[in-house]
């Protein structure tokens, strides 16, 4: 690589990881506010908020990582072509696509870092994250014991617990159970236990009351005991195996026993035909965007506006390759034969590499016009 080159990959390369540590940034902090308002309305502690948000950075980071790419390389760009960097050099002969070999190996590079992501990073940790949701989701405690709040554990139950004393005894414990259409049940006692075996939680209530409603003969009957057992392990029904998503297996075991991956996960056949392509697909993807960023800014001439509108129409074509990506997800989920359209937005994207950077250099060699504007730029003029 030339001088000039080794200094446009430096500029990228800063430039990428500003994007990408701002555009991370927003994104975890928007998911970890819903995370946050989740994980302590089930009465976690923070400990556990900060591991499921640490889970969470590979996702976005692979979210990010086209988009960095792609605004490092108009940002980078933008301000060659305007400080006259890139009139200079397409002045001494240099062509586009000569310029355009310090992105590709920019882009490259990037694409290098999203596969390790998308194959190894977000497999491992998507697996770590369902392991630790189960673990989560077969803890009673953390669901039921909250006290002072009234709880809805499942679709049309109630639980309140006014407070727990320290030896675990629930005390004024209110449970309502309306799931069935025809019959409301309702328990209060005085207090409670929780008892948790292997198979079953039960719910033992002291000196307390039921009061069972029919609503289709409009008839409330009511039963004071002094204790009764409640099982409420329907409430909180916890598979005793984990159920992993296709995303938290590796790339080795998506391809080598996809018939295990669908028995584990329980998903489609499309919808691991699209994910295992997707973590070659994003990689690529990142190259894409930032050559599309670049060309965009060298295909524009010379104008006294500026290239404001340039860069306009280089958000339009990322928008257009992240409109085709979303349009076309659906249908590679109905037929596994559809897994070409994964790879059509970089297909998309790389003819518009080709038709920008190719028009960029014919426009050069087009009768005077590329002297013209090198003039009218020395001199202040407008073409």
């Amino acid at each position: 690589m030339s001088k000039f080159d080794r200094y446009f990959f430096n500029q990228l390369f800063v430039s990428f990881l500003f994007f990408s540590i701002v555009l991370i940034a927003v994104f975890w902090v928007n998911k970890a506010v819903i995370l946050f308002d989740r994980l302590v309305s089930e009465g976690h502690s923070a400990t556990i908020f900060f591991e499921f948000s640490f889970l969470a950075l590979p996702d976005a980071a692979a979210l990010v990582f086209p988009i960095s790419s792609f605004a490092a390389a108009v940002y980078v760009s933008n301000r060659f072509s305007n400080e006259s960097e890139f009139v200079i050099l397409r002045a001494s002969g240099v062509s586009a696509a000569r310029l355009a070999r310090p992105v590709f190996v920019f882009g490259v590079c990037v694409a290098i870092g999203m596969l390790v992501i998308t194959n190894y990073a977000i497999p491992t940790a998507k697996k770590q994250l369902n392991q630790r949701e189960h673990e989560i989701g077969a803890n009673f405690s953390a669901k039921l014991l909250r006290e002072g709040r009234f709880l809805h554990p499942r679709t049309n139950t109630t639980l309140f617990i006014e407070a727990i004393a320290p030896d675990g005894e629930l005390q004024n414990v209110f449970l309502s159970d309306r799931r069935d259409p025809l019959v409301t049940r309702t328990y209060t006692a005085e207090s409670a236990y929780l008892l948790q075996k292997l198979d079953s939680s039960n719910l033992v209530m002291v000196r307390g009351m039921t009061q069972i409603y029919d609503t289709e003969n409009t008839q409330l009957s009511t039963t004071s005991f002094s204790d009764l057992t409640v099982d409420v392990g329907d409430y909180f029904s916890q598979s005793p195996q984990m159920l992993r998503q296709i995303e938290g297996f590796s790339t080795q075991e998506l391809i080598s026993n996809p018939k295990v991956v669908l028995m584990e996960s329980g998903g489609s056949l499309g919808t691991l035909i699209e994910n295992l392509n997707q973590r070659f697909h994003q990689p690529l993807l990142c190259l894409l965007c930032a050559l599309v960023g670049y060309g965009a800014i060298t295909a524009a001439r010379y104008s006294r506006v500026g290239t404001g509108r340039h860069i306009v129409f280089a958000v339009f074509l990322l928008v257009m390759v992240k409109l085709i990506e979303g349009s076309l997800k659906d249908t590679v989920y109905q037929s596994v034969h559809n897994w070409p359209f994964v790879y059509a937005p970089g297909l998309f994207a790389l003819l518009c590499v080709l038709f920008l950077i190719i028009g960029a250099d014919r426009a050069k060699f087009s009768k005077g016009s590329f002297r013209t504007n090198v003039y009218a730029k020395i001199n202040g003029t407008a073409q």
